[in-house]
């Protein structure tokens, strides 16, 4: 097996983070799905002296390579409470190195009567499920396409 150190083979460490990393230890606790309170226009505008932003938020991951996304597709543009709406998009490795992808869909309500987070995970190609996902990463050039669901558990 090749050495993932010194090696031109990709280690396959390649993960999303689980958490959100704060700027500082001030901002703990830090949740990347806070609701929008008042001012949402200021939502990074919190402290004096450096932003409120997370310094790695939620979900982000770094490659050894680079992807597309394109064709993305939603079944539906608009739902409500008890529907799904499936999403479809191409991934291609555009890289040089063999690697694997996590799409990922949030959402967020722009207008309603009641608070809702910021953003907020729905679905991923990593979640278990018996759907498109292949168990492999992507070769360089490759492509494939990922399904994922927002459904009734996820928008409510």
């Amino acid at each position: 097996m090749p050495s993932p150190i010194c090696s031109s083979a990709t280690p396959f460490l390649e993960e999303n983070l689980p958490v959100t990393w704060p700027r500082d230890s001030g901002q703990v606790p830090i949740y990347y799905a806070h609701n929008t309170t008042q001012g949402p226009e200021s939502q990074g505008k919190r402290y004096w002296d450096e932003e409120s932003t997370p310094l790695y938020p939620f979900g982000y991951g770094l490659s050894y390579t680079t992807f597309t996304f394109s064709n993305l597709h939603v079944s539906q543009p608009q739902f409500r409470i008890g529907q799904t709406a499936e999403v479809t998009a191409d991934v291609e490795n555009t890289g040089p190195s063999t690697a694997d992808e996590v799409p990922q869909i949030y959402i967020h309500q722009q207008y309603g009567s009641t608070s809702r987070p910021v953003r907020e995970l729905k679905d991923s190609s990593a979640s278990p499920s018996p759907r498109m996902r292949k168990d492999r990463p992507l070769q360089p050039r490759e492509q494939r396409t990922e399904l994922l669901e927002c459904g009734k558990e996820g928008v409510g």
